[in-house]
């Protein structure tokens, strides 16, 4: 049984889409110039400022991959923009998931299967995130095999 959470994508998309269009208003405004110089020269500076500070939080995001095998091992993959990590566990090792649930930004709640995994892993491991049913099934699947 594998999981995969893959809402980092968006950021890094939304990240890249950013930087994107910031080079190419950057290099029209180079090559058109314009009549207040220093104006836009700042304006043009705090967006870039923006972009940079976006495109860190979303390097700092990560997709994750969790597979059950039928031995009850268990592989887990944290995949970063420009790193990747990843663990296997045996059985009788794997640590204990449990469902988390925390408030979205509206105030609504929102709910993670995670699992709590050391370095080289970013704390909190998140297996699902969504629904409550979906993260209590996830965390099932995982501690039953567990035993």
């Amino acid at each position: 049984m594998t999981w995969h959470n893959r809402i980092a994508t968006f950021v890094w998309g939304m990240a890249a889409a950013w930087n994107g269009m910031l080079m190419v208003m950057t290099g029209v405004l180079l090559r058109d110039g314009v009549r207040s110089p220093w104006t836009i020269a700042a304006v043009m500076a705090l967006f870039w400022v923006a972009g940079v500070a976006f495109a860190v939080f979303a390097s700092r995001q990560a997709c994750t991959r969790t597979t059950l095998f039928h031995d009850g091992g268990l592989h887990v993959r944290q995949r970063f923009p420009l790193r990747v990590a990843e663990q296997r566990f045996d059985a009788r090792d794997r640590p204990q998931a449990s469902v988390v649930e925390g408030s979205d930004s509206d105030g609504d709640a929102y709910f993670s299967c995670e699992l709590p995994l050391g370095p080289p892993f970013r704390m909190p491991y998140r297996v699902v995130e969504g629904r409550r049913e979906r993260c209590e099934d996830a965390c099932a699947s995982l501690n039953t095999a567990r035993r």
